[in-house]
């Protein structure tokens, strides 16, 4: 660790990550960086922005950093507007979350995301990224859960095998009794070992 004199309200340390190493800063700068963020957060670069997400999703995951410092973060994203930005974010968020399935603060983390997923869904949409899509669905997004059963249901009677596991998953977190029992009925038809896979992993994860 190292202590830095400064004049400014804030200052970010390694500017466009050129260094290989992660930024820990202490609350009182965190503080002021998050409120610049709300600000104007343009003013910090894109680089910047979603490493300071990245920093704290492994400062969490390793106990280095508290959560809640982490979360202090998520107050300017509603204004995020950055496709690179959103690219990583969407990233840091899906790995945190996946570490976080069965402990008891993972629903109300979900519910803390959501406003700032589908803020960036309704911006980016459906095709943008498949982890932002997984997110803003997983967290109950209207918008995207009609786009991913519309899009399910369009391919009904030509899955693609090649499809992305959450394809499926999305598509059905929003079907009624009729489709859910319909891709049941595929699944158990289908000679097709790697689409019956994905249409197994869909149908459990409702």
């Amino acid at each position: 660790s190292m202590e830095i004199d400064f004049e400014d309200e804030w200052v970010v340390i390694n500017v466009q990550q050129t260094g290989y190493y992660l930024v820990n800063y202490d609350e009182d700068l965190l503080e002021s960086i998050v409120t610049q963020l709300n600000r104007n957060h343009s003013v910090i670069h894109f680089i910047n922005r979603f490493f300071l997400f990245y920093n704290y999703s492994k400062l969490v995951f390793h106990k280095f950093a508290k959560f809640s410092s982490f979360l202090k973060l998520f107050s300017y994203l509603e204004n995020e507007n950055d496709p690179t930005v959103w690219d990583k974010v969407s990233s840091c968020i899906f790995i945190l979350l996946q570490s976080f399935k069965g402990f008891w603060f993972y629903e109300d983390f979900k519910i803390y995301i959501k406003d700032s997923i589908e803020n960036a869904y309704l911006n980016f949409g459906y095709d943008f990224e498949a982890r932002l899509t997984y997110l803003a669905c997983l967290t109950g997004v209207e918008e995207c859960l009609r786009d991913a059963l519309e899009e399910f249901v369009s391919t009904m009677d030509n899955f693609d095998d090649e499809a992305h596991d959450n394809f499926f998953c999305n598509g059905l977190r929003f079907a009624n009794a009729s489709i859910y029992w319909k891709t049941f009925d595929i699944m158990k038809k289908t000679e097709n070992y790697q689409l019956k896979e994905k249409l197994i992993k869909g149908l459990v994860c409702v």
